[in-house]
């Protein structure tokens, strides 16, 4: 299953790599270019200048050295293909679900079922889309419930609820 999925391009050397970059420069201009076109080596040939909002506990050398070591300690390992790997089934695509189309101006234009991962409450709200409400009662009533009799069975539902009978 890892060989037939494997690509060069997107080890995880250079994705470390070009994470740190990330997080020490917040330059992200290279996720626009396609992985082929990723050079880590000459990466890590350049300066690499903290952007100001960044907050380090140490300077940018001493994580360059630590990742120097790491990526040299990386590539000395030998990894082969063992028949003992856990052989996981390929990710199948998200089911469909509802997502906003926006216009030229950025106003809401409709909207359309396409794949995806993860529904956003507030979007399906402002869709009209039915979602599944189901966050906790507040901790305040759990407060009045305490303050009850010890032996008296005290109604925890949020205002206006009726049990469901489970």
């Amino acid at each position: 299953m890892i060989d037939k999925h494997y690509t060069p391009h997107r080890d995880d050397i250079k994705g470390v790599i070009f994470t740190l970059y990330e997080i020490i420069t917040l330059d992200e201009h290279f996720r626009e270019l396609p992985h082929e076109q990723q050079n880590a080596e000459a990466l890590l040939q350049m300066e690499w200048l903290k952007h100001p909002k960044v907050k380090l506990n140490s300077d940018v050398e001493a994580f360059r050295s630590a990742l120097d070591a790491w990526v040299m300690n990386r590539k000395s390992k030998e990894f082969k293909p063992m028949d003992t790997w856990v052989r996981w089934p390929w990710m199948p695509k998200p089911p469909l679900g509802p997502v906003l189309n926006y216009g030229p101006n950025g106003e809401v234009a409709g909207k359309e079922m396409k794949p995806v991962p993860v529904l956003i409450r507030k979007e399906l709200v402002q869709m009209g889309e039915p979602y599944w409400d189901w966050e906790r009662p507040a901790s305040y009533r759990l407060g009045e419930a305490l303050k009850g009799d010890a032996g008296k069975e005290v109604d925890m539902l949020p205002v206006g609820e009726e049990p469901n009978g489970v």
